[in-house]
């Protein structure tokens, strides 16, 4: 009995020990260990350093330190300790990069600052029989809400096959400058060896294969690859990217030195140089081990700054803004006869509007109708300028009098401060101070992303104080869930002390309709001497069910909120737009601190 139970006590350690061991080489383990690092590297998201600021800053260090040099040698050994100085110099840290970790080497990325803000991708071209790098970008995104499509190309489908499967799609090819067959350096299944190739054309991998113009991260690590047919130019103004309309924004390459040193080392000088006089891609984190290995980040993007790179949520003022915020300060000097162009505005809006009966007709001709009188009244007089948040702009007023010290409060955050942050830019150029007040009932990254800039307060504002359903964003979806909320005029009163809001900006997710009131005469400011000069407000609507529109009732208090404020000349509606919600912009005309100060 005794010896049973010695084989029982050593068959059970022997299985003990089997699953210590595979969970030690297991995702899990990697998972448990690295979770620590993952909250720091998620916090990144929330950095605000200025892109313009830190890239103007690296190419001057760069260009100083590296453009005078023209023996290739040197240039090559110099790479590497010159990068990590301007890197220091300029503060790169600030972009919120963020460092994977391979088994033998490193790739930089910088994270989406929107959670959801898909779709992502990354191309792998060279996988190496190594992933753990996605695999830990993945488990990151995973964790910001984001998903990511993984597309993998290596020539030899041995182990990489199987691995990058996990993950994402595997292509069994080499991928180059151009389409043909030649020599290359692969890692066959017992290490690199020289064989002749089949290359697939990068652009025909992406365009006609994939589909895809548009890459958020392209990793490349094709041993050697990179000095044939010219591969360089798709980095180029005007090259082969350009031509076929890619944008690829964040790049991780490997420079590999193994024959023909001289001529590589050349080619690579001159591709560096060319970078650097174009001023078109930042290269950070330059480092050898044989090889040269750098992360590079694309600032003259289309697809970066307008449309997703996602990173946009850290404000970076380009030479676009730079413009804009030149030509808005022209504004001031705009003197209109305000009342003139009330009176013209109320003229079209009753003309146009006041006849509709039908709510849901009202909705549908209100933005055109709208527009219209914007048009025919000159509203632009009045010196309307627009600061753009990630999905939609903002209409302001800049201030015409003396005044230093204005305020604007943000009701509902919606994890997006990128108009605020412009307007405060765009005063600060005018020596003025704004004192921001933000609430929004998700702490989650609305906290951090509004202290930087103003005052944050962790509820909902409505019409009245209580406790009820509300949606609200949370990892970049919108979800029913219960919520305080304090009423807006012991928000204004109370807690902030106010009688002068020059901005209010108004995204309650649906609670709007009962704040309606506020803009009223006599409602609950006028009776409290609290006076609103500009509001920018989202009206929601849900979703069609069939043939049953959900929404009459919205519409309705809608219409009959437009047709109020037309009657009683107090604000004028400017700028309308729905891209299924409706914005409005909203004007005091009434107030003469409003009149005055605008």
């Amino acid at each position: 009995m005794y010896r049973y139970s010695q084989y029982f006590l050593a068959i059970l350690g022997f299985y003990a020990l089997f699953l210590l061991v595979r969970f030690y080489f297991s995702d899990a383990y990697t998972d448990w260990i690295e979770s620590d690092q993952d909250e720091i590297d998620l916090k990144s998201v929330t950095l605000r350093g200025d892109k313009l600021e830190i890239f103007n800053s690296w190419h001057q260090c760069f260009s100083e330190n590296m453009m005078g040099i023209t023996d290739s040698e040197e240039f090559w050994q110099s790479f590497v300790g010159i990068s990590r100085k301007c890197d220091s110099q300029a503060n790169v840290h600030l972009l919120g990069i963020v460092t994977l970790r391979n088994s033998d080497e490193m790739k930089h990325v910088l994270f989406p600052k929107i959670f959801n803000s898909g779709p992502h991708n990354l191309f792998t071209i060279g996988i190496g029989r190594d992933i753990r790098a996605e695999k830990q970008f993945r488990r990151k995104m995973l964790k910001l809400g984001n998903n990511v499509t993984y597309y993998g190309a290596d020539p030899i489908p041995y182990i990489n096959g199987d691995l990058y499967s996990q993950i994402g799609t595997y292509f069994p090819l080499a991928i180059g400058g151009k389409s043909g067959i030649s020599n290359a350096r692969v890692m066959e299944k017992y290490g690199y060896i020289e064989t002749n190739m089949i290359h697939i054309d990068i652009i025909y991998f992406f365009k006609e294969i994939l589909n895809i113009t548009t890459i958020d991260n392209l990793w490349f690590d094709a041993e050697g690859e990179e000095f044939g047919n010219d591969f360089f130019d798709i980095f180029y103004e005007n090259g082969r990217f350009d031509q076929n309309k890619i944008d690829v924004c964040q790049i991780n390459i490997e420079i590999h030195i193994t024959s023909d040193v001289p001529h590589r080392k050349q080619e690579f000088m001159k591709f560096l140089k060319r970078i650097i006089e174009e001023k078109r891609f930042g290269v950070y984190f330059g480092d050898e081990y044989g090889h040269i290995r750098m992360y590079m980040f694309n600032y003259r993007s289309q697809y970066l700054f307008f449309i997703c790179f996602k990173v946009v949520r850290l404000y970076s003022k380009t030479t676009k803004e730079v413009e804009a915020d030149d030509s808005d300060q022209q504004t001031l000097f705009l003197v209109a006869n305000k009342s003139e162009i009330f009176e013209d505005w109320r003229t079209c809006a009753k003309y146009k509007l006041m006849g509709f009966e039908d709510p849901s007709e009202f909705w549908k001709q209100f933005v055109n109708l709208s527009r219209k009188c914007d048009e025919e009244s000159q509203i632009s007089k009045l010196g309307l300028i627009e600061v753009e948040n990630m999905d939609e702009q903002k209409t302001v007023i800049l201030p015409k009098n003396e005044d230093q010290n204005h305020n604007l409060i943000t009701l509902g955050i919606g994890q997006d401060t990128s108009a605020e942050e412009r307007y405060q830019k765009k005063m600060q150029k005018l020596g003025k101070i704004v004192d921001f007040f933000g609430a929004d009932p998700m702490v989650e990254l609305n906290s951090e992303i509004y202290s930087r800039i103003g005052k944050y307060f962790p509820f909902a504002v409505a019409r009245h104080a209580g406790f009820s359903n509300a949606s609200i964003q949370k990892n970049g979806e919108y979800l029913d869930q219960n919520v305080a909320h304090v009423d807006i005029l012991y928000f204004f009163k109370q807690i902030l002390d106010v009688e002068k809001i020059d901005n209010l900006w108004i995204d309650a997710e649906g609670a709007e309709y009962e704040l309606f009131e506020i803009f009223e005469k006599n409602g609950v400011l006028d009776q409290n001497d609290i006076v609103v000069c500009q509001a920018n407000m989202e009206i929601h609507i849900s979703e069609a069910e069939g043939h049953l529109n959900p929404n009459f009732e919205k519409q309705k208090i809608f219409m009959d909120f437009v047709k109020k404020i037309i009657t009683e000349k107090k604000y004028g509606i400017f700028r309308a737009s729905e891209e299924f919600h409706m914005r409005i912009y909203l004007f005091n005309f009434e107030s003469e601190y409003c009149r005055n100060k605008y």
